[in-house]
């Protein structure tokens, strides 16, 4: 709809808060920005309520001061007070935040009836006679509220508050509405200055014509003359006569003419004077509007707009002076014919609901040189202008889209329609000469003839289309794009075109059938913004043209799909584009192409670089970044033809871009030396399954694009060298590089994902990773697979000297740190996506720093599956051997002294009789001996009583009788654990020492009593019936009486003491076996002894072997056998782990169960020298066997994880097997062990 369609509405609006007559210009302005919203008024009875002139009247609109506001708008609108209820209602609603003060008012206005709608229409009605007479238009008036002057000055607060004081008199009375003539008293008396137009001019009158004769003298003020029809009994008649006299006055008068339904009041009846506004109003026609087939202009004298509404016709006489103005809902289709010295034909339109889709106007005048479109018409709709003209030139003027064209015109040389705002469509005549268009997007055709013709476009998307009959043109064609985007079509070739392009983004093209049999240059001038040149057929038909000049600072886009013999290309400062098409190969014999100084590109896709002609020599000219595409071709080995081509018959470029075209099938590898292509700053491959090996790679940047692909740089080359590696969507490709620094990006795009692996000798790498959608499945992703298991007990050598891996942008990263590698330093700190570490290296303390996504820390995850062979048989003969030497341990314990001793004292001085001194004697040094040994023993056990007693409190009890401790000991039975670490502590060779020096003196205590029993019986055989028994030591008693008296036995004869020694000897032989036992005691336990030190041997012979394995299956703890501190994991937020964010998982069963915390204690300096060693540190917080163990550590939070020894798979922390990973980020301790529950493994 048109703005003038809410002229009431923002009237009343005005009379609501401000309770004024509007300003012409305001009034048109929120009448505009209505429009723009589409009917929505709320934006502007808001920006109403928000003004300075609002503040001024009503102060600060709020909850305090609504109520006087809505009493203002009652006021000013109906002349009286709310209602109680009403006002209540409003204020409620703005105080709950329902209405606002704009919507209050707005509502107030929907609302109105009977006398309020009375009152608010009678208001509206004088304010917009009064805006009306300000601005000296009428309200439908085209122009009104445009300009910087009207007829009366209205302005400042005191024209305000005068202007409140006419309207406060109007109320629903009708005797209260003021007359025009009053309004127009009341702005010269009150507001009007001295100079003012309306100062001295007297109100208006209304004239109504009638069915009689009338004579209308019209007056000084603006009158108005109403032309109805009327119904006489019965039958309706004309009140318009053929001999009425019709005169206007002074003021800008309007006469209203209304057509009825039969055609009444449709003929022009007579000549009408100084009226300056015609209205036919054809709403209720059916057929015949005013003016029959066409109105006469020349009979409304003085006439300033003659409007059609809701119909129209053609219009002849039309002056300069005077405006044909269309309105209403009826499609716009007439005629104009200007009289015969009319220059210029006005034309206005207010169509504030016309639907249609073009608007068809004639324009026809002798002398016509101009044609003036002004108004509003319904969005989209187009003015379709027939120019039947036979001037030489015609100038437009308007803000629509419009269509031009020439039906009969054969003298029309020149159209200028730079003054058209809006898309201007031109079918150019042959004869045309010069067409100039405007700020709009315009469509200009023209036909090639011997003509010159000059084409100007401006501002706006031109374009233009150079037709022909299908030979070329004679004449010259010269264009000039303008300012504006443009398109150049060259259907047809005349003998010389020029195209000068502006400052926007320009495009020509040559048809692929374009003659150019008789062309002769083709100059192409482009200026500052962009261009694209397509020459598709360029001479194909002719020999004449050599080619083409370009010139411009702006970009240029040239399709050279064919080309003369003789072709030369020169383009500007700006970013240009060449493609060169495969047929230009054999068309051009010479090309020479000098691309200036901007950042170019050269594209030859379909051209192989080492068919360039030698006669070929295309310069980038000095831009910085300037690229050629080529064809690689065949995959080969790079001759030195190879590299003339690339360096001399193409110079200036810094990147070369070769197209890898080969079926992947038969693919062969590319051999380049790098150093041989000077000039190149950056050298890339594209395609699929390809090879590229690129030797002597210095500064260059290598870029890699295709699936699937292996890139091979610097092999056997200097390790010193810093490289630099692009790959883009290069899924599945390999990159081996030799050097000091790589500095590589992997980039992902076009929803394919991009994954990486790379090779080689590196030290340093630092990766950047863009993906296109992340989020989305289009990852970019880099693989390192540092010193990888080969599979035979050795390793690929991949990447062993590298340090340093920095990864930072989108993506995921995989990194794999196997033993033998030098990897000490990870940050992923500038990474957005996922990284993936796993290290079994114990030689290097890592440094990890983690992304800002989900991360896995993988810790002892690598064992090849041969090398897990191996392990298992390891582990299998390290079991059988520790069961072998646990039993040879029991039975050893066993058979301990107890029993002999038991025995030797069984055997001791019950039969000594007097010759037992010597036996007592020496049995006294045997028990001396055995109890010495005995309490060795016992102190060994001690020994073992106190470890175990640490190691497991409360499972022993200690004691000093031996045969207690064996019997505890048999009860509670060693376990391979604690045999273990008897070993590993030194503890149970002690025992063992202390045992075999007990043993050797039971040993020398039983020789000494086996002597002295010897002695005994040598000292009885020589005995006789006469001689006195001595047995040694000599007790003083001889004989057998002696003998007898001693033992309380008569010897009275050598039989007595035969029987006496037989007593004896009987005895003696009871030791004697005594003693025997002893030995067999003696030989069974140094049997046993001997067992158990083979066992000893055969364990310790398979823990070598079980730990040889554990080194070649690399599953050893990630940082050794031994605490290390210095390895470092950063960024861990362990916080977050319940939200899926960084995981630690630790491949080596470190966890038995279920992860639990003992303790969280801060170990200080203080504590740490305390203790002496960072052991007994980790002592003090873990005070028992359990898995985990978090402490903190001079302001760092460590994790302590004990790992199962490797006889029995027993947990104890101070094994030197522990796990201590040191965690530096976002540490929340309350999450910690739940988070570590769920994840470590």
């Amino acid at each position: 709809m048109a703005a003038a369609a809410y002229f009431d509405t923002v009237q009343k609006i005005y009379i609501a808060f401000y309770q004024r007559p509007a300003d012409p210009a305001g009034l048109k302005y929120w009448a505009d920005r209505i429009d723009a919203a589409g009917g929505d008024a709320s934006a502007v009875v808001t920006a109403f309520a928000e003004s300075a002139e609002a503040v001024a009247l009503y102060g600060t609109i709020d909850a305090s001061t609504i109520g006087n506001v809505i009493d203002a708008i009652y006021l000013a609108l109906f002349n009286r007070a709310p209602d109680a209820a009403g006002k209540q209602f409003y204020v409620d609603g703005f105080i709950a935040g329902t209405f606002t003060a704009g919507s209050i008012a707005l509502s107030v206005l929907d609302g109105a009836a009977g006398d309020d709608a009375v009152a608010i229409q009678n208001k509206a009605q004088v304010a917009n006679e009064f805006t009306q007479q300000v601005d000296g238009r009428p309200l439908n008036d085209p122009y009104f509220g445009t300009g910087s002057s009207f007829d009366v000055t209205y302005q400042g607060d005191t024209d305000a508050q005068a202007a409140r004081d006419i309207l406060k008199t109007v109320t629903a009375n009708p005797a209260s509405v003021i007359s025009p003539s009053s309004v127009t008293t009341a702005l010269q008396d009150s507001i009007a200055d001295a100079t003012d137009p309306i100062m001295g001019r007297t109100g208006g009158e209304t004239f109504l014509l009638t069915t009689n004769l009338d004579t209308v003298d019209g007056t000084a003020g603006n009158d108005t003359i109403n032309v109805p029809y009327v119904n006489t009994l019965g039958d309706i008649h004309t009140t318009w006569q053929a001999y009425d006299s019709i005169k206007g006055g002074k003021g800008v008068d309007t006469m209203n003419i209304y057509v009825n339904a039969s055609g009444i009041n449709a003929t022009q009846a007579s000549t009408v004077e100084s009226v300056e506004i015609i209205n036919a109003y054809n709403a209720e026609s059916s057929g015949d509007v005013f003016g029959g087939s066409a109105i006469d202009a020349a009979k409304f004298v003085g006439a300033e707009q003659i409007w059609q509404i809701d119909g129209n016709t053609n219009i002849i006489n039309l002056a300069s002076t005077t405006t044909a103005g269309f309105r209403g809902n009826t499609k716009i289709a007439a005629d104009l014919t200007a009289t015969a010295d009319a220059a210029s034909i006005n034309v206005a339109f207010d169509a504030a609901t016309f639907s249609g889709s073009a608007v068809v106007l004639g324009a026809n005048g002798a002398a016509l040189n101009a044609v003036n479109l002004s108004g509003v018409l319904e969005a989209g709709t187009t003015v379709a202008l027939d120019i039947g003209a036979s001037t030489a030139e015609v100038a437009l003027k308007g803000d629509f889209d419009t269509t031009v064209t020439f039906a009969g015109n054969t003298t029309l040389k020149t159209l200028n329609a730079a003054a058209v705002n809006g898309d201007v469509e031109v079918n150019g005549l042959a004869q045309l000469t010069s067409i100039t268009t405007g700020s709009g997007d315009d469509l200009v055709s023209v036909t090639a003839s011997g003509q010159d013709t000059t084409i100007t476009t401006n501002a706006g998307f031109d374009r233009v289309t150079v037709e022909g009959s299908g030979t070329a043109g004679t004449g010259s064609i010269t264009i000039d794009t303008g300012a504006g985007n443009s398109w150049v079509v060259l259907n047809d070739l005349s003998k010389s075109i020029s195209i000068t392009g502006g400052d926007g983004n320009d495009w020509v093209g040559v048809d692929d059938g374009a003659d150019a049999s008789g062309a002769d240059s083709l100059t192409i001038a482009l200026g500052d913004g962009g261009a694209d040149i397509d020459l598709d057929n360029m001479l194909t038909s002719g020999s004449g043209l050599s080619g083409f000049s370009g010139d411009g600072d702006a970009a240029q886009l040239i399709f050279l799909e064919h080309a003369a013999k003789i072709t030369n290309i020169t383009t500007g400062a700006g970013t240009d584009i060449l493609d060169i098409a495969a047929a230009v190969l054999t068309e051009a014999t010479t090309l020479t192409a000098n691309l200036g100084a901007g950042d170019d590109l050269v594209v030859m896709q379909d051209i192989e670089f080492a068919n360039i002609p030698a006669t070929w020599n295309i310069n980038a000219g000095s831009g910085d970044d300037d690229t050629v595409i080529l064809n690689a071709g065949a995959g080969r080995t790079f001759v030195a033809g190879d590299y003339v081509a690339l360096t001399e018959n193409l110079q200036g470029f810094e990147t070369l871009a070769l197209l890898d075209t080969q079926d992947s099938g038969d693919a062969t590898a590319f051999n380049v030396d790098a150093s041989r292509l000077t000039g190149y700053q950056e050298i890339g491959f594209s395609g699929d399954d390809g090879a590229y090996n690129l030797t002597k790679v210095t500064s260059q940047t290598i870029v890699i694009s295709g699936q699937e692909s292996k890139l091979n740089i610097n092999a056997g080359g200097d390790t010193a060298q810093n490289l630099t590696i692009e790959a883009f969507d290069s899924d599945e490709t390999d990159i081996t590089a030799v050097g000091n620094t790589l500095d590589l990006t992997v980039t992902s795009f076009d929803e394919d994902d991009n994954d990486v692996e790379l090779f080689g000798n590196l030290k340093t790498v630092n990766v950047t990773l863009v993906s296109d959608d992340y989020n989305d499945g289009d990852e970019a992703t880099i693989d390192i697979d540092i010193n990888h298991p080969n599979g035979s007990g050795g390793a690929d050598g991949n990447l062993i000297n590298l340090t340093s891996v920095t990864i930072k942008g989108e993506g995921d990263a995989d990194i794999n740190n196997h033993a033998g590698g030098a990897l000490a330093t990870v940050d992923a700190s500038g990474l957005d996506g996922s990284l993936d570490y796993a290290t079994d290296n114990s030689a290097v303390a890592e440094a990890v720093t983690l992304s800002n996504g989900f991360d896995w820390v993988d810790i002892n995850s690598f064992t090849a599956p041969t090398q897990a062979d191996a392990l298992d048989a390891a582990q299998d003969a390290e079991n059988t051997a520790e069961t072998a030497l646990l039993a040879a341990y029991t039975a050893l314990v066993d058979s301990t002294a107890d029993n002999t001793l038991v025995a030797l004292t069984d055997a001791t001085a019950a039969n000594a009789l007097a010759q037992s001194g010597a036996i007592d004697s020496a049995l006294a040094t045997l028990v001396a001996a055995t109890d010495t040994a005995e309490t060795a023993l016992i102190d060994a056990y001690g020994d073992l009583v106190d470890y175990f007693n640490f190691a497991a409190p409360g499972s022993f009890v200690a004691s000093t009788d031996a045969a207690a401790i064996a019997a505890q000991f048999n009860s509670t039975p060693p376990t391979p654990a604690s045999i273990t670490l008897m070993l590993e502590l030194g503890q149970f060779n002690n025992l063992k020492t202390a045992y075999d020096t007990a043993y050797s003196n039971y040993d020398a205590a039983t020789d000494a009593g086996d002597a002295a029993l010897l002695n005994a019986y040598n000292a009885l055989a020589g005995a006789s019936d006469a001689d006195s028994i001595a047995l040694q030591p000599s007790t003083g008693i001889v004989g057998a009486a002696a003998v007898a008296a001693a033992h309380g036995t008569t010897v009275a004869s050598y039989d007595a003491s035969v029987t006496a020694f037989n007593n004896l000897f009987t005895d003696a032989s009871t030791d004697v076996t005594a003693y025997t036992t002893a030995d067999a005691v003696e030989d069974a336990f140094a049997a046993l002894n001997t067992t158990f030190d083979n066992a000893a041997t055969a364990y310790g012979t398979a823990d070598t072997a079980l730990d040889a394995a554990l080194a070649d299956a690399a599953t050893a703890t990630s940082f050794g056998s031994t605490v290390l501190h210095t390895d470092v994991i950063t960024g861990l937020n362990l916080s977050a782990l319940a939200d899926a964010s960084d995981t630690i998982r630790v491949e080596t069963d470190i966890v038995f169960g279920d992860a639990e915390f003992v303790a969280i204690t801060t170990v200080g300096a203080t504590d740490i020298n305390t203790f002496g060693t960072l052991n007994l540190a980790l002592q003090a917080v873990a005070q028992s066997a359990q898995d985990l163990v978090v402490f903190q550590y001079q302001g760092n939070t460590y994790i302590y994880g004990d790992k199962a020894s490797p006889v029995g798979g027993t947990l104890n922390q101070l094994d030197d097997t522990d796990l201590l990973v040191k965690l530096t980020g976002t540490v929340d301790l309350n999450l910690l062990a739940a988070s570590l529950n769920s994840d470590i493994g």
